[in-house]
């Protein structure tokens, strides 16, 4: 059983038998409680069908509940394993609401037999030291699937690696996924303003949080900026990555929890087709980033020193990145066995203890 969500793929049939429990809104949280409500009578309409089921695996926390729902119905269930992939802000906020959710999580940690995240970020500072969580956890990073891939070995190494460039002193700078970040936004229309001969941002991927038509208005104010709209997934990562030199690998729409916890799907994309990558130097992606010496780390205030970065970079520190980046193994960016080894995780759990 599952949400749609209009932004992603929204023609996409399911190949298995699905419940769908209906269109599921951004920010609207009246009607994502409507929904969950109408979703446990989807539940108990369906339940012979999910009965047929000895496991669940639940994606955020609204899911998850319902889960742990239909495990009460079902009877059947023997584990249920729940992922993260995100802190939502509600969940950090500090009104009673928010005091609720983060009650109700603690419920569900209690009751799920494995955790799932995408970044040791959010397992040291969100599960562990906000939410007293000592269970078993499993590290799922926003690793590529290599089913569409082309062979990393015949993957090119950026756009600045041709000595016969058209122009051999601008940089291109990528950002692309779900281009969500006001900050990021800001920060890339200030530092093109100061560098107009010096650096082209392109972008890729669709505005989500950022006001489309604001969105619009700044990418078309310069020309050193440049969007050339949505991009599928996996097909047009070869094309789009050599169009740049460098990737923004990072986001500040969520600057004081999730995007500085969070390790995004742009790290490992960048990784696999051998493009340096830019981060705050406190952010997860940041120390990931110097652990493997694949980029540069930001100091404050990050649009200075994004345009003294930009400004001093020399070919050979680049193509010393590359090569960098270049000598790591393809599984880190991109693997079935992380995927595999999850399975198995899940299929090898001992059984639950009883419900406290």
């Amino acid at each position: 059983m599952a949400y749609r969500r209009e932004r992603y793929n929204p023609d996409f049939v399911p190949d298995w038998t699905n419940i769908d429990l209906g269109t599921l809104p951004d920010r609207a949280v009246a009607r994502r409680l409507v929904l969950l409500l109408g979703a446990v009578g989807k539940i108990i309409r369906h339940r012979k069908l999910l009965r047929t089921a000895n496991s669940a695996y639940a994606i955020n926390l609204d899911l998850a509940f319902l889960a742990l729902i239909a495990r009460t119905i079902c009877g059947s269930w023997r584990h249920i394993t729940y992922e993260v992939a995100d802190i939502h802000p509600r969940l950090v906020a500090s009104s009673p609401a928010s005091a609720g959710l983060r009650w109700l999580e603690r419920r569900v940690l209690a009751r799920c037999s494995l955790l799932v995240t995408t970044s040791p970020g959010f397992l040291q500072h969100w599960f562990e030291e906000q939410q007293g969580y000592a269970g078993r956890s499993y590290l799922l990073e926003n690793r590529l699937y290599p089913r569409g891939l082309p062979a990393r070995e015949t993957v090119g190494t950026g756009g600045q690696q041709s000595d016969d460039r058209a122009d051999p002193g601008r940089w291109t700078i990528g950002w692309f996924g779900a281009l969500r970040c006001e900050r990021t936004l800001e920060l890339i229309r200030s530092t093109a303003i100061a560098l107009p001969d010096e650096v082209t941002f392109y972008l890729r991927g669709a505005p989500t949080i950022i006001e489309g038509e604001r969105f619009r208005e700044t990418v078309n104010a310069l020309p050193n900026i440049v969007w050339e709209g949505i991009y599928r997934h996996p097909d047009d990562l070869a094309e789009i990555y050599s169009r740049i030199d460098v990737m923004l690998g990072f986001e500040l729409v969520h600057e004081a929890h999730n995007s500085r916890w969070l390790l995004p799907n742009r790290l490992y994309e960048a990784g696999y087709f051998n493009t340096p990558l830019i981060a705050p130097e406190q952010f997860q992606v940041g120390r990931y980033i110097a652990t493997h010496g694949i980029g540069w780390l930001l100091e404050a205030p990050l649009q200075e020193h994004l345009v003294s970065l930009i400004r001093s970079l020399e070919m050979d520190e680049y193509r010393r990145v590359v090569a960098a980046i270049s000598a790591l193994p393809a599984e880190m960016f991109a693997s079935r066995e992380l995927y595999a080894d999850l399975g198995r995780t899940i299929r090898d759990l001992p059984p639950p203890p009883a419900s406290p």
